[in-house]
């Protein structure tokens, strides 16, 4: 292993709770990447922070010595991702189906680098966490730090009054997030953010038939073909979609973005992972 990559660059619209746990914790972030570099006995701590987040970046700029660097990234989507970030960072590719440990590297979270922190400096248990609630039916959004188990209709109450009622309450990011049935769903360790969305930006296109124009091949950052890893996963046929690189698949929902058709890419494939691992 000669490369940790502490991944700050929280690529997905609307979510800044990584961003403010760098502004606020960022000496802790620090003594945490230290000490998993130490742990996995790497030559190299890197850093990785959009550029679109200038002020975590002159902030750890200024902080970081001997083995640690930072890395200013150039702001695309999905830069987050851990095969992405080993290229963007190191100029390597993650072969298909291989581990990035495989490359060289290891990725961690920002978040996850702060729990270390806490856990070994201070002895306590992740049982907190920063969270982004924000959306256009809220009044006051806010980066909090919720105690998981918190039920989200704590924090949209918190974060409220509301303007409008919710057309879709998202868990996680807009591309890459879960669309809830209700608002008694708790905080886990794995909740960025928590997204109220009105009528208008939380609607559902009707979908129509896929015409080939090529562009969610053109936005697949793993080189996938996403209409016929699409077609094969909505039809359940397993093995064909396993031979367009099903499990290569981020999920990043990139595809989905960009289809005219409305085609819910992102949506069949995370259903046909989910059959495969039964």
């Amino acid at each position: 292993m000669r490369t940790l990559i502490v991944n700050g660059a929280e690529c997905e619209p609307y979510l800044t709770s990584d961003y403010r746990l760098m502004l606020e914790k960022s000496d802790e972030i620090i003594k945490g990447a230290l000490l998993l570099g130490r742990i996995l006995e790497v030559e190299d701590i890197c850093i990785a922070v959009e550029d679109n987040k200038p002020g975590a970046v002159e902030l750890l700029l200024a902080k970081v010595s001997g083995p640690l660097r930072v890395k200013k990234l150039k702001s695309f989507y999905p830069q987050g991702g851990e095969k992405q970030l080993i290229k963007s960072v190191l100029g390597r590719e993650v072969p298909r189906g291989k581990l990035p440990f495989e490359a060289g590297a290891v990725v961690q979270n920002v978040a996850t680098v702060f729990a270390a922190y806490e856990a070994v400096f201070l002895g306590k248990p992740l049982y907190e966490r920063v969270v982004t609630v924000t959306g256009d039916c809220l009044s006051n959004p806010a980066n909090l730090l919720v105690r998981t188990g918190t039920p989200i209709s704590a924090l949209i109450s918190f974060c409220g009054p509301l303007k409008e009622e919710p057309h879709r309450i998202i868990i996680g990011g807009p591309m890459m997030g879960i669309t809830q049935a209700g608002t008694d769903v708790p905080v886990t360790k794995t909740t960025s953010g928590v997204l109220v969305l009105g009528k208008k930006s939380g609607r559902i296109l009707e979908e129509s038939a896929c015409i080939r124009c090529g562009r969610c091949v053109r936005v697949c950052s793993t080189g996938l073909l996403p209409c016929m890893l699409g077609a094969a996963a909505e039809r359940g046929m397993l093995e064909e979609a396993k031979r367009h690189g099903l499990t290569d698949c981020l999920e990043c929902g990139a595809c989905t973005y960009v289809c005219p058709a409305n085609r819910r890419l992102v949506q069949y494939i995370k259903r046909a992972k989910a059959e495969a691992a039964r």
